[in-house]
């Protein structure tokens, strides 16, 4: 037998979408999952055919099944640059430049302040020279300086110490919660296993790690209401704009860094099964609603929208 030259080649395309089951109670005795009312199926279909076509032939066989076209994918399917793709890695790059060249500006200006073979007139000259633009400008960018202050240890006698023990211990339980969480929640996982796990007694400072979260609640509660009566009590004014002015301006540029990141750049880091159905819970959202969490609004708007991470943000700014 001979193959025509003219006959389409057969390829395939892999859908993902979601099964409603109809799980109506015979008995009663209750099983661990009687909540569930839907899964994730998988299907392999030609690569002509669409996911309403799919949709049509299950209702047809009697199931309850619902294809997203966005979350099917075939051997060639790779995602493209475009332009917000383009604007972001020229705006990272741009900055990755500016922290090079601010770094070597400021290592050599730290060598050539600390040179004896100078005199104090050529300093002078070397700091005048640099068309008017303040030193600290300069070497605002670099990773030097910058690291220097990161990991520099100061301290006050107003500070409460306590707190930072309380912080960490906080972290360790968020840390450790958060890996336990994506391990049991993979694709492929034993459910009788994880519903066992989740109710015995060793494991609950996991599994209510929730309760860390409210940690930092109210740490951020004490410090703000400990912030204020130290201005009260030296007699200064306690300037609530002023407040959440600084704040917000601490932390919305590197929150507007990372939701740069997720809508331009983070499509090209994975790929599987399962990638085009994160996408379409992270990427899509955050491209639509991105001003709520540089607004910090996501949790008084619609709490679907965040991006998780920033949920620290959140109680940063908010509380």
């Amino acid at each position: 037998m001979y193959r025509d030259e003219n006959e389409t080649k057969l390829s395939g395309k892999y859908c993902l979408g979601y099964l409603y089951v109809n799980n109506t109670r015979v008995s009663t005795i209750t099983r661990p999952f009687d909540k569930i009312h839907r899964m994730l199926f998988p299907t392999c279909i030609p690569s002509g055919c669409t996911a309403l076509d799919v949709q049509h032939l299950s209702t047809g066989l009697g199931f309850n099944l619902s294809i997203i076209e966005n979350w099917c994918q075939t051997a060639g399917s790779q995602s493209e640059f475009d332009h917000l793709s383009i604007t972001v890695v020229t705006l990272f790059g741009c900055v990755a430049l500016f922290m090079v060249l601010s770094t070597i500006y400021d290592l050599y200006n730290r060598f050539i302040r600390n040179c004896k073979s100078l005199k104090r007139y050529d300093i002078f000259l070397l700091k005048s020279s640099i068309t008017g633009v303040p030193n600290w400008i300069l070497s605002s960018f670099s990773v030097y300086k910058n690291g220097k202050e990161l990991f520099a240890i100061k301290h006050n006698s107003e500070e409460i110490e306590c707190l930072y023990g309380l912080r960490v211990l906080a972290m360790v339980v968020i840390v450790i919660g958060h890996t336990f969480l994506v391990v049991h929640f993979q694709p492929i996982r034993n459910e009788y296993f994880v519903d066992h796990w989740v109710h015995q007694v060793q494991n609950m400072w996991i599994v209510k790690g929730d309760y860390a979260v409210d940690t930092f609640f109210v740490l951020s509660g004490i410090l703000v209401s400990y912030s204020f009566m130290l201005k009260i009590v030296k007699n200064h004014k306690f300037n609530i704009i002023q407040h959440y002015l600084n704040r917000y301006l601490r932390l919305t540029p590197s929150l507007a860094a990372f939701i740069l990141f997720v809508v331009g750049l983070l499509k090209f880091l994975g790929s599987g099964p399962m990638w085009p159905s994160f996408e379409g819970y992270t990427i899509e959202p955050c491209k639509e609603h991105w001003w709520y969490n540089l607004l910090y609004i996501t949790n008084y708007v619609n709490e679907k929208v965040h991006l998780g991470i920033t949920i620290n943000f959140t109680i940063t700014f908010v509380f």
